[in-house]
This record gives C-alpha cells, sequence and structure tokens, in this order.
C-alpha cells in the first residue's frame, strides 16, 4: 500500500515538472509570441499585433489576485515613465494586459479602482481555463512576457525591479 501510494505520489510530481518544463520551452527567451488576440473592455477584439514596432509587456493578472493588485499600481507608474520613450528594440512602450477574471464587472471594478490607464486591457472571462493561460500553461498571476517590436520574447517572469532594469538598460 505504502509503495503504491509512492509511485503515484512519484507520478504526480513527474507529470507537473514536464507540464512546467514545457511551459518555459513555450515562452523562451528568442523565440517569437504566437498572435494573441482577446477582447478589450468595450468587447473590441484586440490583437498583439497591433503593437508591433514597440516593447510589449504582457501581463497575466486578476482583480481577485491581492499580488496583481499591488503590481498593477507599480506598473502604471512604469508605464507612464516609459509609455512614450524609445527603446533599442523597438518605439515606445505598452502593456498588454490579460485577466485571469470570468467576472467581467469584478474585471472592470478593478481597472477603475487601480486607475489603470493602457488602452489593452483584454480577457475572455474564462479564468485558468482561458486559451492563453492554458496555452502557456500559466500556474500562478502576476505572471508577465516582456516582447521586442518584432514580438521576440526578450524575458519572462520578471519581477517588478527587473522589469525596470531591463527598460532602463534598453532605453535610448
Amino acid at each position: 500500500m505504502r509503495l503504491k501510494f509512492i509511485l503515484i505520489v512519484g507520478m504526480l510530481f513527474y507529470t507537473m515538472s514536464q507540464g512546467s518544463l514545457k511551459a518555459q520551452k513555450r515562452i523562451d527567451a528568442g523565440q517569437k509570441i504566437e498572435n494573441i488576440v482577446l477582447k478589450d473592455t468595450k468587447r473590441e477584439k484586440r490583437s498583439i499585433t497591433e503593437l508591433q514596432g514597440k516593447v510589449v509587456l504582457i501581463h497575466f493578472w486578476a482583480s481577485w489576485c491581492p499580488n496583481c493588485r499591488i503590481e498593477n499600481k507599480k506598473l502604471i507608474e512604469l508605464y507612464e515613465k516609459y509609455k512614450d520613450r524609445d527603446f533599442t528594440q523597438g518605439q515606445k512602450f505598452e502593456i498588454y494586459a490579460i485577466s485571469l477574471d470570468k467576472k467581467e464587472q469584478q474585471w472592470l471594478k478593478a481597472i477603475e479602482h487601480d486607475g489603470i490607464s493602457w488602452k489593452y486591457n483584454v480577457s475572455d472571462l474564462k479564468g485558468w481555463y482561458g486559451k492563453y493561460p492554458t496555452r502557456f500553461q500559466l500556474q500562478y498571476v502576476p505572471y508577465n512576457i516582456l516582447i521586442n517590436k518584432n514580438g521576440t520574447i526578450i524575458a519572462n517572469n520578471l519581477k517588478f525591479k527587473e522589469l525596470q532594469s531591463r527598460l532602463i538598460n534598453m532605453s535610448k
């Protein structure tokens, strides 16, 4: 009985680690990000390709996530500081924020309450089972992916200070 339990736990760990490795392989630096298309707060489709030529932070978050809300406040300051700057990796900085919310009103209320000013706030309102959290096999939020003007991944899962440092180093 004990051996059976150990084998099951071992198989579970192995399966979970393989999923994590696949997620990292899909979003490694140097790879092109696939086109992401989701509806914004006005229910209009917004594609990541609209931002070609800019440095873009793809920011996964949710209204129910306290760490995401804290991160939003920091990102607002960063966005205001860098949105009109030119970089070695692109012209201007934009945030493409993907919400993992399921309830539209909570999502919209969080955007308003946090004072989010960037244009690209998108969601399919399917939470963890949405197209992109599933495709990228996200296991937690906040999570981010930084891409250059060509849609090539520069880095992912950056902590705020790391992101800030990257933007400073890429500034012209």
